[in-house]
């Protein structure tokens, strides 16, 4: 109010020189920022590239000796240290951090917790991967319930093939258990996405390398009764090979559903909001093959509980109708995708992927939706009457 009416003592002249004195210091203030954002862009463009060569390290020549030589309590202490200076040095944490304060309206310190967290289990997927390769079956020391298993055993009493369909949530002992024999005791085919080629310029891809190859070594090892492996981009992979396995063989087929597909190279993929994303391409190709195969598709969420403890949720079949055509396989997907998001909104630090910004997660109605319409995080409270 005093500036207000300090203005309005001004005389026509003065008022144009105070205008024109804002409009100068608002545009430099934004030329300011809009410099430092080129800075600071073209200084990330350089440090990314080392950063990602120096997660390569970190996992194949520290975490790698460190999961098959010390003992678990003292590597998880080690993780545990990396993962906090990570969380706080890195790119790859700040922008965790920053998807989380985005999506959830959270404080930026509840942003580094959730990137430490991230990371931790990060690491820690890939020294299970490590361990149990060398010493098979270790996962089973965190003991594993199942929520709603008599789903799973109604499809098995079937005697018929289904697919299990799952999230990028818990891959170290939750994702071991998934495919434990006990668990599912016939044979099992995973898919795996491309295991990338080495190739230096492209420091992302080797890191992928890394980690598939520790999930394929564990995967050979990992199952007691049969297991195979199906590439994508390879002829093991091929949509005609695995529809004439599901109709022939009795077996399960695990395959990711949530991963982003490329829709210049599939025309079929759906273009979907998934978590706080706002635009996703997905592939149809699980309800695709249930379609052609007349299997059902059970999705399976592992969860972590603590160090000790984890559980595999199963859900209740779907069942596609073999004529429903296009439209059956984009209502399937679509189911799925909304489970795991949902599940992704509740424990975003056990997902692996990235969760985006562009949407807000309403933990009042348990969905993810655009920010215009999000509940305030913190509402004031009612005055009493």
């Amino acid at each position: 109010m005093p500036a207000a009416a300090w203005f309005l003592c001004l005389t026509p002249v003065e008022r144009q020189q105070v205008r024109f004195s804002i409009v100068k210091r608002i545009n430099l203030q934004r030329r300011l920022s809009a410099s430092r954002r080129v800075t600071l862009k073209a200084v990330r463009a350089v440090i990314e590239p080392v950063e990602e060569y120096f997660f390569v390290v970190l996992f194949y020549y520290f975490v790698r000796p460190v999961a098959r030589f010390l003992p678990v309590p003292f590597g998880k202490r080690i993780y545990a240290v990396v993962s906090q200076v990570l969380a706080y040095l890195s790119f790859h944490g700040r922008d965790i951090a920053s998807d989380y304060v985005s999506a959830y309206g959270s404080a930026p310190a509840q942003g580094w917790r959730i990137a430490q967290k991230k990371l931790y289990w990060s690491i820690w997927e890939y020294a299970v991967h490590i361990r149990s390769t060398y010493r098979p079956l270790s996962y089973r020391g965190c003991e594993c319930s199942q929520i709603n298993r008599s789903a799973l055993e109604k499809i098995l009493s079937t005697n018929k093939s289904f697919i299990v369909a799952m999230g990028h949530f818990a891959r170290d002992e939750p994702g071991c258990w998934a495919l434990d024999s006990t668990v599912l005791p016939l044979s099992v085919v995973q898919l795996l996405g491309p295991i990338p080629p080495i190739e230096l310029q492209h420091p992302h891809l080797m890191n992928n390398r890394v980690h598939l190859r520790a999930m394929e070594g564990l995967l050979r090892v990992l199952h007691e009764g049969e297991i195979d492996l199906a590439m994508v981009g390879e002829e093991s992979a091929s949509g005609a090979k695995l529809i004439r396995r599901l109709k022939t063989t009795r077996c399960a087929l695990v395959m990711y559903v949530d991963p982003p597909w490329n829709p210049a190279k599939h025309r079929s993929a759906i273009v979907r909001p998934f978590a706080a994303t706002e635009r996703s391409p997905f592939a149809v190709g699980a309800a695709r093959m249930a379609r052609a195969t007349g299997c059902p598709i059970l999705l399976c969420i592992p969860e972590r509980i603590d160090d000790d403890h984890c559980r595999l949720v199963w859900h209740d079949p779907i069942w596609v109708a073999d004529d429903g055509g296009q439209d059956a396989d984009v209502s399937t997907t679509n189911s799925l995708l909304d489970v795991i998001e949902r599940c992704i909104g509740r424990s975003p630090e056990r997902y692996i992927l990235p969760i985006g910004e562009g949407r807000r997660w309403n933990s009042a109605l348990d969905c993810w939706e655009k920010k215009s319409n999000s509940l305030p995080v913190h509402p004031p409270p009612i005055p009493a009457t």
